[in-house]
Protein backbone atom coordinates (compact mmCIF):
# COMPACT_ATOMS: atom_id res chain seq x y z
CA UNK A 1 0.00 0.00 0.00
CA UNK A 2 1.43 3.37 -0.95
CA UNK A 3 1.77 6.00 1.73
CA UNK A 4 -0.73 8.84 1.83
CA UNK A 5 0.23 11.91 -0.12
CA UNK A 6 -2.07 14.88 -0.44
CA UNK A 7 -2.62 16.75 -3.67
CA UNK A 8 -5.61 18.97 -4.32
CA UNK A 9 -7.85 18.34 -7.32
CA UNK A 10 -10.80 20.21 -5.88
CA UNK A 11 -13.06 23.18 -6.12
CA UNK A 12 -14.77 25.28 -3.42
CA UNK A 13 -13.92 24.23 0.14
CA UNK A 14 -12.80 20.67 -0.50
CA UNK A 15 -11.01 18.08 -2.61
CA UNK A 16 -7.73 16.28 -3.01
CA UNK A 17 -6.02 12.94 -3.37
CA UNK A 18 -5.10 10.54 -0.61
CA UNK A 19 -2.80 8.01 -2.26
CA UNK A 20 -0.36 7.78 -5.13
CA UNK A 21 -0.80 5.08 -7.77
CA UNK A 22 0.67 4.42 -11.18
CA UNK A 23 -1.88 4.05 -13.95
CA UNK A 24 -2.98 5.60 -17.22
CA UNK A 25 -6.13 7.45 -18.26
CA UNK A 26 -6.90 4.56 -20.64
CA UNK A 27 -7.69 2.38 -17.62
CA UNK A 28 -10.23 4.92 -16.38
CA UNK A 29 -13.96 4.82 -17.12
CA UNK A 30 -16.07 7.98 -16.78
CA UNK A 31 -19.83 7.57 -16.34
CA UNK A 32 -22.89 9.08 -14.73
CA UNK A 33 -23.37 8.25 -11.06
CA UNK A 34 -26.20 6.00 -9.96
CA UNK A 35 -27.91 5.26 -6.65
CA UNK A 36 -25.59 2.34 -5.91
CA UNK A 37 -22.66 4.80 -5.86
CA UNK A 38 -23.96 6.93 -2.96
CA UNK A 39 -21.95 5.21 -0.23
CA UNK A 40 -18.79 5.07 -2.34
CA UNK A 41 -19.05 8.75 -3.26
CA UNK A 42 -19.69 9.73 0.36
CA UNK A 43 -16.63 7.78 1.52
CA UNK A 44 -14.38 9.50 -1.02
CA UNK A 45 -15.87 12.91 -0.20
CA UNK A 46 -15.42 12.49 3.56
CA UNK A 47 -11.93 10.96 3.35
CA UNK A 48 -10.41 13.38 0.86
CA UNK A 49 -12.11 16.43 2.34
CA UNK A 50 -10.43 15.97 5.70
CA UNK A 51 -7.07 14.79 4.34
CA UNK A 52 -6.70 17.75 2.01
CA UNK A 53 -8.41 20.57 3.91
CA UNK A 54 -8.16 19.68 7.56
CA UNK A 55 -5.49 22.33 8.12
CA UNK A 56 -6.79 25.16 5.94
CA UNK A 57 -10.49 25.33 6.78
CA UNK A 58 -11.87 26.78 10.03
CA UNK A 59 -12.63 24.33 12.80
CA UNK A 60 -16.09 25.84 13.14
CA UNK A 61 -16.91 24.38 9.71
CA UNK A 62 -15.00 21.11 10.03
CA UNK A 63 -17.00 20.06 13.08
CA UNK A 64 -20.08 19.79 10.86
CA UNK A 65 -18.30 17.64 8.27
CA UNK A 66 -18.76 14.14 9.65
CA UNK A 67 -19.41 11.17 7.38
CA UNK A 68 -23.20 11.28 7.81
CA UNK A 69 -23.31 14.88 6.58
CA UNK A 70 -21.67 13.86 3.32
CA UNK A 71 -23.86 10.81 2.78
CA UNK A 72 -26.98 12.93 3.33
CA UNK A 73 -25.84 15.45 0.72
CA UNK A 74 -24.78 13.07 -2.06
CA UNK A 75 -28.35 12.32 -3.29
CA UNK A 76 -29.08 16.03 -3.75
CA UNK A 77 -26.78 16.24 -6.76
CA UNK A 78 -26.69 12.60 -7.86
CA UNK A 79 -28.42 13.33 -11.17
CA UNK A 80 -25.65 15.82 -11.96
CA UNK A 81 -22.76 13.74 -10.64
CA UNK A 82 -20.15 12.00 -12.77
CA UNK A 83 -17.79 9.35 -11.41
CA UNK A 84 -14.52 7.93 -12.66
CA UNK A 85 -13.57 4.36 -11.87
CA UNK A 86 -10.61 2.15 -12.59
CA UNK A 87 -11.24 -0.93 -14.73
CA UNK A 88 -10.26 -4.27 -13.23
CA UNK A 89 -6.91 -5.65 -14.34
CA UNK A 90 -8.63 -8.51 -16.15
CA UNK A 91 -10.71 -6.04 -18.10
CA UNK A 92 -13.97 -6.57 -16.23
CA UNK A 93 -15.93 -3.70 -14.82
CA UNK A 94 -19.12 -3.18 -12.89
CA UNK A 95 -20.66 -1.01 -15.60
CA UNK A 96 -21.16 -0.91 -19.32
CA UNK A 97 -20.91 2.61 -20.73
CA UNK A 98 -22.40 4.23 -23.77
CA UNK A 99 -22.16 7.75 -25.12
CA UNK A 100 -24.93 10.28 -24.57
CA UNK A 101 -25.73 13.50 -26.40
CA UNK A 102 -24.22 15.55 -23.57
CA UNK A 103 -20.80 14.06 -24.25
CA UNK A 104 -20.23 11.86 -21.21
CA UNK A 105 -21.08 8.20 -20.63
CA UNK A 106 -24.27 6.86 -19.17
CA UNK A 107 -23.99 3.63 -17.21
CA UNK A 108 -25.98 0.45 -17.56
CA UNK A 109 -25.64 -2.10 -14.79
CA UNK A 110 -24.57 -5.61 -15.64
CA UNK A 111 -23.78 -8.61 -13.48
CA UNK A 112 -20.09 -9.45 -13.21
CA UNK A 113 -18.09 -12.21 -11.61
CA UNK A 114 -16.19 -11.15 -8.49
CA UNK A 115 -15.61 -14.52 -6.89
CA UNK A 116 -17.36 -15.96 -3.82
CA UNK A 117 -20.49 -14.16 -2.70
CA UNK A 118 -18.91 -13.65 0.72
CA UNK A 119 -16.65 -10.98 -0.81
CA UNK A 120 -19.66 -8.72 -1.07
CA UNK A 121 -20.22 -7.18 2.33
CA UNK A 122 -23.74 -6.36 3.45
CA UNK A 123 -23.13 -2.61 3.19
CA UNK A 124 -21.85 -2.96 -0.37
CA UNK A 125 -24.59 -5.21 -1.73
CA UNK A 126 -27.27 -3.98 -4.07
CA UNK A 127 -30.50 -5.92 -4.45
CA UNK A 128 -32.40 -5.27 -7.66
CA UNK A 129 -35.84 -6.56 -8.61
CA UNK A 130 -36.14 -8.01 -12.08
CA UNK A 131 -38.34 -10.41 -14.00
CA UNK A 132 -36.41 -13.44 -12.78
CA UNK A 133 -36.55 -12.32 -9.15
CA UNK A 134 -33.89 -10.64 -7.07
CA UNK A 135 -30.28 -10.60 -8.17
CA UNK A 136 -27.41 -9.47 -6.00
CA UNK A 137 -24.44 -7.58 -7.38
CA UNK A 138 -21.52 -5.86 -5.73
CA UNK A 139 -21.21 -2.10 -5.76
CA UNK A 140 -18.08 -1.16 -7.67
CA UNK A 141 -15.13 -0.73 -5.33
CA UNK A 142 -13.13 0.88 -8.13
CA UNK A 143 -14.42 4.45 -7.72
CA UNK A 144 -11.51 6.87 -7.90
CA UNK A 145 -13.31 10.20 -7.82
CA UNK A 146 -16.41 12.21 -8.69
CA UNK A 147 -17.54 15.63 -9.80
CA UNK A 148 -20.91 17.39 -9.44
CA UNK A 149 -22.22 20.42 -11.29
CA UNK A 150 -25.18 22.75 -11.00
CA UNK A 151 -26.04 24.98 -13.95
CA UNK A 152 -22.73 26.77 -14.71
CA UNK A 153 -20.91 25.81 -11.48
CA UNK A 154 -18.48 22.98 -10.81
CA UNK A 155 -19.63 22.25 -7.27
CA UNK A 156 -17.56 19.33 -5.97
CA UNK A 157 -14.52 17.60 -7.44
CA UNK A 158 -12.79 14.93 -5.35
CA UNK A 159 -10.13 12.45 -6.41
CA UNK A 160 -8.93 9.68 -4.11
CA UNK A 161 -5.74 8.64 -5.93
CA UNK A 162 -2.98 10.55 -7.66
CA UNK A 163 -1.34 9.64 -10.95
CA UNK A 164 -4.38 8.26 -12.75
CA UNK A 165 -5.36 11.32 -14.78
CA UNK A 166 -8.74 11.16 -13.06
CA UNK A 167 -8.86 14.83 -12.09
CA UNK A 168 -8.48 16.01 -15.68
CA UNK A 169 -10.99 13.46 -16.96
CA UNK A 170 -13.59 14.54 -14.42
CA UNK A 171 -13.09 18.24 -15.05
CA UNK A 172 -13.50 17.83 -18.82
CA UNK A 173 -16.65 15.80 -18.24
CA UNK A 174 -17.96 18.49 -15.86
CA UNK A 175 -17.32 21.20 -18.44
CA UNK A 176 -19.31 19.22 -21.02
CA UNK A 177 -22.10 18.75 -18.50
CA UNK A 178 -22.22 22.49 -17.75
CA UNK A 179 -22.72 23.25 -21.43
CA UNK A 180 -25.58 20.73 -21.44
CA UNK A 181 -26.98 22.20 -18.20
CA UNK A 182 -27.21 25.72 -19.58
CA UNK A 183 -28.63 24.57 -22.89
CA UNK A 184 -31.28 22.48 -21.12
CA UNK A 185 -32.36 25.39 -18.90
CA UNK A 186 -32.41 27.98 -21.67
CA UNK A 187 -35.71 29.81 -21.48
CA UNK A 188 -36.75 27.98 -18.34
CA UNK A 189 -36.85 29.03 -14.71
CA UNK A 190 -33.83 27.65 -12.83
CA UNK A 191 -35.59 25.90 -9.96
CA UNK A 192 -35.55 22.25 -9.04
CA UNK A 193 -38.35 20.73 -7.05
CA UNK A 194 -37.17 18.26 -4.47
CA UNK A 195 -33.75 19.92 -4.12
CA UNK A 196 -33.53 20.72 -0.37
CA UNK A 197 -30.64 23.12 -0.76
CA UNK A 198 -31.93 25.03 -3.78
CA UNK A 199 -33.18 27.98 -1.70
CA UNK A 200 -29.80 28.24 0.04
CA UNK A 201 -27.85 28.76 -3.16
CA UNK A 202 -27.79 32.49 -3.82
CA UNK A 203 -27.57 33.86 -7.31
CA UNK A 204 -28.13 30.59 -9.18
CA UNK A 205 -30.95 31.86 -11.38
CA UNK A 206 -29.09 35.06 -12.15
CA UNK A 207 -25.89 33.19 -12.89
CA UNK A 208 -27.51 30.76 -15.29
CA UNK A 209 -29.35 33.60 -17.04
CA UNK A 210 -26.06 35.46 -17.50
CA UNK A 211 -24.52 32.33 -18.97
CA UNK A 212 -27.34 32.02 -21.53
CA UNK A 213 -27.11 35.70 -22.40
CA UNK A 214 -23.42 35.38 -23.09
CA UNK A 215 -24.07 32.38 -25.31
CA UNK A 216 -26.87 34.03 -27.27
CA UNK A 217 -25.10 37.37 -27.74
CA UNK A 218 -21.79 35.74 -28.58
CA UNK A 219 -23.24 33.89 -31.53
CA UNK A 220 -21.70 30.62 -30.37
CA UNK A 221 -22.17 28.05 -27.65
CA UNK A 222 -20.17 29.91 -24.99
CA UNK A 223 -20.80 29.56 -21.26
CA UNK A 224 -19.14 31.38 -18.35
CA UNK A 225 -18.46 28.59 -15.85
CA UNK A 226 -17.16 29.05 -12.32
CA UNK A 227 -15.98 27.15 -9.26
CA UNK A 228 -14.61 27.91 -5.81
CA UNK A 229 -11.20 27.09 -4.35
CA UNK A 230 -10.27 27.44 -0.70
CA UNK A 231 -7.71 30.14 0.10
CA UNK A 232 -4.39 28.38 0.65
CA UNK A 233 -5.26 25.52 -1.67
CA UNK A 234 -2.29 26.17 -3.95
CA UNK A 235 -2.29 22.74 -5.59
CA UNK A 236 -5.88 23.24 -6.72
CA UNK A 237 -5.08 26.66 -8.13
CA UNK A 238 -2.16 25.23 -10.10
CA UNK A 239 -4.32 22.38 -11.37
CA UNK A 240 -7.16 24.63 -12.54
CA UNK A 241 -4.78 27.12 -14.13
CA UNK A 242 -3.26 24.28 -16.15
CA UNK A 243 -6.79 23.33 -17.27
CA UNK A 244 -7.46 26.83 -18.60
CA UNK A 245 -9.29 28.31 -15.60
CA UNK A 246 -8.44 31.80 -14.30
CA UNK A 247 -8.77 33.46 -10.89
CA UNK A 248 -11.61 36.02 -10.82
CA UNK A 249 -12.03 37.31 -7.26
CA UNK A 250 -12.53 36.46 -3.61
CA UNK A 251 -16.09 36.30 -2.34
CA UNK A 252 -18.24 34.87 0.42
CA UNK A 253 -20.02 31.61 -0.35
CA UNK A 254 -22.61 30.09 1.96
CA UNK A 255 -21.83 26.38 2.36
CA UNK A 256 -24.53 23.93 3.43
CA UNK A 257 -24.23 22.34 6.86
CA UNK A 258 -26.44 20.35 9.20
CA UNK A 259 -26.49 22.14 12.55
CA UNK A 260 -26.46 20.58 16.03
CA UNK A 261 -30.15 19.76 15.70
CA UNK A 262 -29.72 18.14 12.29
CA UNK A 263 -31.39 21.02 10.48
CA UNK A 264 -30.10 22.37 7.18
CA UNK A 265 -28.28 25.66 7.54
CA UNK A 266 -25.35 27.54 5.98
CA UNK A 267 -21.84 28.56 6.96
CA UNK A 268 -20.29 31.71 5.38
CA UNK A 269 -16.84 31.03 3.96
CA UNK A 270 -14.42 33.27 2.07
CA UNK A 271 -13.46 31.43 -1.12
CA UNK A 272 -11.57 32.17 -4.32
CA UNK A 273 -13.75 32.22 -7.41
CA UNK A 274 -12.23 30.84 -10.60
CA UNK A 275 -13.85 31.12 -14.03
CA UNK A 276 -13.54 29.70 -17.53
CA UNK A 277 -15.39 30.49 -20.73
CA UNK A 278 -16.51 27.18 -22.19
CA UNK A 279 -17.06 26.91 -25.92
CA UNK A 280 -18.71 23.76 -27.20
CA UNK A 281 -16.51 23.32 -30.26
CA UNK A 282 -13.30 23.97 -28.31
CA UNK A 283 -14.32 21.48 -25.63
CA UNK A 284 -15.13 18.85 -28.26
CA UNK A 285 -11.71 19.30 -29.85
CA UNK A 286 -9.99 19.13 -26.47
CA UNK A 287 -11.74 15.89 -25.52
CA UNK A 288 -10.89 14.39 -28.93
CA UNK A 289 -7.21 15.18 -28.45
CA UNK A 290 -7.26 13.40 -25.12
CA UNK A 291 -8.93 10.21 -26.32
Amino acid sequence: MNSARSIIFSNEDMGGSSTTKESTPSSMRVRLAREADIVGIAKIWHEVYHLSHGEILPGELLKYRDYDSFERRVPWDLARTIVVERSDEDGTSSVLSKETNSGYPKSEEKTISRGPEEQCTTSSDVVKNCESGCIKTCVSSNLVGFVSTKFNEVMHLFVRERGLGAGSLLLRAAEAQILANVQATSGKQETQEGDPHCSLKEGKTKGAAQSREKSENGGESAVQAFLYVADGNFSAQKFYEKQGWRYAREEVSHREIFDENGNLSTFPLNLLRWEKTLVKQDLKNDMTKNE
